[in-house]
This record gives C-alpha cells, structure tokens and sequence, in this order.
C-alpha cells in the first residue's frame, strides 16, 4: 500500500472484505494515519465488492492458463496485468491504457512487432475519456433495461425488528446437517446502503455483546407466533351437540319417507366447500417379459 500511495496517490477510501489482513491492527493504523476510510463489505457476500470479484475471475483463468508451475504464479502478474490494460473493454470500446494516457503501446519486438497493428498514434486523453464515457452511459441503459425485466422489489427491515443471521458451517464436520441459522436472533440497528444491514445481539439488559454487517441475503426475519394462532379449533356442528333439528328431537337426525312409508335416515352431508375427491388407485401388473414365466 505505501508502494500504490507513493506511485498513485492516497486514496479517499478503500472497499475490502473480511480478510485477516483488512482486519489486523496495522491496516487500521495505517488507514487512520492517511486518513483513508475503510469500508468493510458484509460476510459472505461476495457481490458487495463486485468489480473486484470480476476482475480477479479473468486474472485467475489468465494466471492459470499461462503458468506452468502453480506455485510460481507471482511471476506472471506482470505480464497478466500488462494483457488486462492492453485489452478492449466491452463497454468502453478503449483499452484502459490508452483512456488513461492516449495512445496504444506495443509490447512486441520483431515478427510480432511488425504485425501489430498499434502505431503509437497519440490523442488527447480527455478526448479519449469523453467517447469512453458516452459508452458507458448508452451501456448502463442498457443494462438496466435487462435488469429491470426480472427484478423483483427485494423484502425490506425496520429498525428495531429482530431477525436471524446465517452462520458459516463449521470445517471438519459433515454440513448437511448443521444448523443453517444462529442460535439467539439479532436485532436491527442501523439501514446500510445497498440492502445492508447493521445487526446487534441485544443482552436483556439492553447492552450489546456482538454487532456485525451483513446483506439482506444472510437475514430473515424473526417472527414470534401467538398460542391462540397456532392451534385452530375445531367446530362441531349444532346438530351433533343435541340442539333440535328439524322437526326431531334433540340430538336425532332429520328422517324421510320411502316407498313403503318407513322412514329411514337422511344421509348427513358435511357442509363443506371443497369437497375430498378419491383418486383410483392404480393397479400394479407384472412386467410384460414376465408373462412366460411363473413363480413358484
């Protein structure tokens, strides 16, 4: 980092996962010495640092497809990083190179020298930068108009509502059956941007012995149901509990005439909306190369 702010400059702030060294207490020195804001992405959640995710997912197919021994892979970020900065982007059309300084280097001698077709022209670099940026925005559109047909409005926290947090499963140890969720739910206390939550575990006396960051993804909202919710009870028709029906009494089913003027029972059909259909059952038969065969 001294290195990059010496070549580069110091940074108004820097994003960065959950490593040990982001964590450590010489970073946070040293960020708070160059008064460098440290931002600190949600656990396990890999797309609030995206554009690096994305650039380490091309420098590692390149880093592996040019490096012979694995372990000597430090000696190829030179030249991967020279591939990167000469290559066209999608969205810009420009090679970062020549955004940034006007002009397409060659890096190639002799046959391959010769058959580049970079002449070294040079432009003025803001000139360059505007075109790049047009591209981007006519890209953006684009992209959004491809998003916004499948997005789907994401589930939103209040402040103040509890919810559980997924946990990392622990190593060494089959993680089929592992709890998925904390054990005591966290409480919400701050709204992030880009759906992030602050979450705390609140004491009962009102102290907090544990705060983290985490994505709407790793949290679900903790609901408490009522006992009179839970169990339902079950109504019992009138005519079962010895009211009179009809012209019977108490507790005696409803009867009609037949033919011969005896009177038998009227069927009682349950007042229900939708009633139980009885699927056939399907009947199993041999198979059809069984047929010549017979068991014993």
């Amino acid at each position: 980092m001294t290195k990059f702010i010496e070549t580069r400059g110091i940074p108004d702030r820097i994003i960065s996962d959950r490593g040990s060294c982001f964590t450590s207490r010489p970073f946070e020195q040293f960020c708070a010495v160059h008064n460098i804001e440290h931002i600190l992405n949600s656990t396990r959640h890999p797309q609030a640092n995206g554009q690096v995710e994305r650039a380490n997912r091309t420098i590692v197919t390149l880093l592996s497809m040019s490096t012979e021994d694995q372990r000597r892979w430090d000696a190829k970020v030179n030249e991967v990083e020279r591939m990167l900065n000469s290559a066209e982007n999608k969205t810009t059309k420009k090679t970062p190179f020549a955004a940034l300084h006007g002009y397409q280097p060659r890096f190639h001698q002799g046959i391959l020298g010769s058959l580049s077709q970079n002449k070294n022209d040079w432009r003025e670099p803001t000139e360059v930068q505007g075109e790049a940026s047009d591209n981007i925005r006519e890209g953006q559109k684009a992209m959004v108009q491809v998003f916004n047909r499948k997005h789907i409005p994401g589930v939103s926290l209040d402040l103040g509502e509890m919810v559980v947090m997924l946990k990392a499963p622990t190593t060494g140890q089959p993680t089929k059956l592992q709890a998925k969720y904390r054990e005591k739910p966290l409480q919400v206390i701050q709204k992030l941007p880009g759906d992030t939550y602050r979450v705390a575990e609140v004491t009962p006396e009102g102290q907090t012995s544990y705060a983290t960051t985490a994505h709407i993804s790793q949290l679900k909202s903790w609901k408490i149901l009522d006992q009179e919710d839970e169990t339902d009870e079950l109504s019992v028709p009138d005519s079962f509990e010895g009211t009179p029906t009809g012209d019977g009494e108490a507790g005696e089913r409803p009867t009609i005439d037949d033919q011969e003027g005896s009177k038998i029972p009227e069927p009682i059909t349950p007042a229900t909306e939708n009633p139980v259909v009885v699927r056939g059952q399907r009947e199993r038969k041999a198979p059809g190369y069984l047929r010549d065969y017979v068991a014993k």
